[in-house]
């Protein structure tokens, strides 16, 4: 567990984190203070067993849970490799986009470019999660395991300057928005579907009793 505001890279170092089951959490509540000054790339991988990746932000429960964030700034590039699925687990806040707003959701703020390589990206049953990113947010499989099942009920915001899918993003009987915000600051921004990508949001049948 990675249990903090702000990840920080600084010079050009390049870092990596391995774990069966890897999870971002800021339990503090925190928000994270200066700012790295590096250029490197930050890997976090969950290889071998449950091969997943949770972004795990939020404190409390229910209608009290409030969102916190993990923040990682000083790497130009971030990837988040699993061999099964990165899961987004968060709580607290909102991913709607009302008045032209980003959402208050907590989750993963990565500054520059972030990469996702895994079978799929999911949702656990009634989170609220984004993943930002300042700079592209780009999703890829290769070759990687079983996805994880979509939990129910969850909303997973998804904002960069301009994103890429070519995986399967899953937010079973909820909401799921992507967010391309690069046009409004001069940048190249869009979203593009590519080869292998499936966004799935449907309905799901429950059986009561």
């Amino acid at each position: 567990t990675l249990d903090a505001a702000t990840l920080q890279g600084h010079d050009s170092v390049n870092a990596t984190v391995t774990a069966q089951q890897l999870v971002l959490s800021n339990t503090s509540g925190a928000v994270g203070t200066g700012a790295g000054t590096g250029a490197g790339t930050l890997t976090l991988q969950a290889q071998g067993g449950k091969g997943q990746i949770l972004v795990a932000t939020g404190v409390g429960q229910g209608s009290s849970a409030q969102a916190t964030t993990v923040g990682v700034d000083g790497f130009a590039n971030t990837q988040l490799t699993a061999d099964s699925s990165v899961v987004a687990a968060g709580r607290g806040g909102s991913t709607s986009l009302a008045d032209g707003g980003t959402g208050t959701a907590g989750g993963l703020n990565v500054a520059g470019n972030l990469t996702v390589d895994a079978a799929s990206v999911t949702a656990a049953s009634g989170s609220t999660t984004a993943l930002r990113a300042t700079g592209k947010l780009s999703t890829v499989n290769t070759g990687k395991g079983t996805a994880t099942a979509s939990g129910l009920g969850a909303h997973l915001l998804l904002q960069a300057d301009s994103i890429q899918v070519a995986n399967t993003i899953a937010a079973g009987s909820g909401a799921l928005t992507l967010l391309a915000t690069g046009a409004a600051s001069g940048k190249a921004s869009g979203i593009a579907l590519q080869s292998g990508a499936s966004l799935e949001a449907q309905g799901t049948t429950v059986t009561l009793g």
